[in-house]
């Protein structure tokens, strides 16, 4: 059991002085994930919608969801403000719960 412990010590050692090694001499490794494009229904409201919405989280959120009635959506961004502090203005979170029952909602298609 010691030996493992060692061998485990030695291992993360081994990396934290790789990494310090790479810092200092100027290497930088980076990656490039592809983009994601969710192109959300048309509809008043479309645009505040995807720009608000997307602060938080990604577009295929809404668009993932069942056909929620326009309360539920109402109550949807009322938690996205209030629990989760979604930056959206009370004006606003009314235009967007109309587009959302309108182009996600149970009676959409």
């Amino acid at each position: 059991m010691i030996i493992r412990i060692i061998c485990l010590l030695l291992m993360l050692s081994g990396s934290a002085l790789a990494d310090q090694a790479a810092s200092s001499s100027g290497m930088v490794h980076a990656i490039r994930l592809p983009e994601v494009k969710i192109d959300l229904k048309s509809g008043p409201g479309k645009e505040k919608a995807a720009a608000y919405c997307a602060i938080c989280h990604s577009l295929d959120y809404i668009t993932t969801q069942p056909g929620f009635a326009k309360e539920t959506w109402g109550e949807i961004v009322a938690k996205m403000v209030k629990v989760f502090g979604a930056p959206i203005p009370q004006a606003v979170t009314q235009e967007i719960t109309a587009y959302l029952s309108a182009a996600y909602g149970k009676n959409s298609q």
